[in-house]
């Protein structure tokens, strides 16, 4: 067992020692800008009595169906606003 581990070292040594001498310091300039958020807001209304019907009748957890349902409607409105941004940086370049 104690064999196995140094080899093992061994052999990350020779497998690291090198690329840690390789690497030298160096300094990049990191830009800074500034990343704005818009605010999203999503709204569902239904009633008491909807939601123990659907319970009741079809074993359907309203409160976790709007909350996937918004969820997905939130992810594609995210995905478009990257998208449309993608296509505008695209086209501002060419």
């Amino acid at each position: 067992m104690n064999n196995r581990r140094s080899f093992f070292k061994s052999l990350i040594g020779l497998i690291v020692a090198p690329k840690v001498a390789e690497a030298l310091p160096t300094e990049a300039p990191i830009p800074s800008i500034p990343v704005y958020a818009p605010m999203r807001r999503l709204r569902a209304n239904w009633s008491v009595e909807l939601e123990q019907d659907l319970m009741c009748m079809h074993s359907i957890d309203l409160d976790a169906m709007l909350l996937t349902n918004m969820s997905k409607a939130i992810q594609e409105e995210i995905d478009n606003d990257i998208v449309k941004n993608l296509v505008s940086q695209i086209n501002e370049q060419s």
